[in-house]
């Protein structure tokens, strides 16, 4: 799941099989730091099945992301 507003705060919410998958998710995440900056670990917690939740706050880099996919204000 996912929620970012006008300002470009984002959270987004992971489930993973793994905590090895949730860390490889959230430094791909940061690969691209013109898109989205600022990205931090707020929840991180593992069910009784192994499955790994985790949720992540940061900024959108609004401008770029929509020069990326070509749509103008």
């Amino acid at each position: 799941q996912y929620y970012f507003d006008a300002k470009g705060e984002v959270r987004l919410q992971i489930t993973s099989n793994s905590y090895y998958s949730a860390v490889k998710i959230w430094h791909d995440l940061l690969k691209d730091s013109t898109i989205m900056s600022e990205l931090n670990l707020t929840s991180f917690a593992q069910d009784t099945k192994g499955l790994v939740m985790f949720q992540l706050k940061g900024k959108l880099n609004l401008e770029e992301l929509y020069k990326l996919h070509g749509i103008t204000k």
